[in-house]
């Protein structure tokens, strides 16, 4: 028997423009036997009217280089494949890849694997737009039993259904500024050195880490002489 189980990662942001994203990850487990998987079918979907490529397809990739590593080792077992190099949607909603790398499972082994994708760093159509990654069902003919030679009965995949991952949503990077609360409005006496002068608050957002390289600071003054 072949078993499989979803794990993770959960809901959340990536960015565009980002390399080596992990869209799914999902473990396969052999309960008694060597067994060669000898294809694996991946489809990448929009849930939101999102596409995985623009038109044509090949020439505006969104969705890039994706692949099946290894979660140990991190080495990629299949792939990688563009999203044009799959069966694409006539709306471009969706790209269904086929690995065709044999990968081995020894007696009573469990192999993670990542699902791992590049995201391109522009584009319109696929920012602000959901994606899922489903790991589809296998064929009567997909899994091997290396010491008989004959095919695993697909009733000895469990689960026999395709197993849907989680939301994984497109954002740009973004940067929020904002005015600190210190310091405040002071006096401050002539001829003071290091006088504390503005506070300025930098969040990045969930998506992606933000590199700030130069921060420019323009002012002005008033000089009261007195009496």
């Amino acid at each position: 028997q072949l078993t499989i189980a979803f794990n993770g990662p959960a809901t959340q942001n990536v960015a565009k423009g980002q390399n080596g994203v992990v869209l799914y990850r999902f473990a396969m487990t052999s309960q008694s036997s060597q067994l060669e998987v000898r294809k694996m079918y991946v489809a990448v979907g929009s849930t939101d009217g999102g596409v995985v490529c623009g038109s044509p397809c090949a020439d505006n990739e969104y969705i890039k280089n994706v692949r099946v590593r290894d979660a140990a080792t991190g080495q990629t077992v299949q792939g990688p494949t563009s999203a044009s190099g799959g069966s694409v949607a006539a709306d471009r909603s969706t790209t269904t890849i086929t690995f065709t790398n044999s990968v081995y499972l020894n007696p009573g082994q469990t192999r993670n694997f990542e699902v791992v994708a590049d995201l391109a760093t522009s584009g319109s159509g696929f920012v602000d737009k959901s994606f899922v990654v489903t790991l589809n069902t296998f064929a009567s003919n997909d899994i091997r039993v290396v010491d008989t030679g004959e095919y695993l009965a697909t009733a000895s995949i469990v689960p026999g259904s395709a197993i849907l991952g989680n939301v994984m949503t497109v954002k740009a990077s973004s940067l929020s500024v904002g005015l600190a609360s210190t310091p405040s409005s002071a006096t401050v006496v002539k001829k003071r050195a290091m006088v504390p002068a503005l506070g300025v608050s930098f969040q990045a957002g969930a998506q992606s880490d933000v590199l700030v390289t130069a921060v420019k600071v323009t002012g002005q003054s008033k000089f009261d002489s007195g009496s």
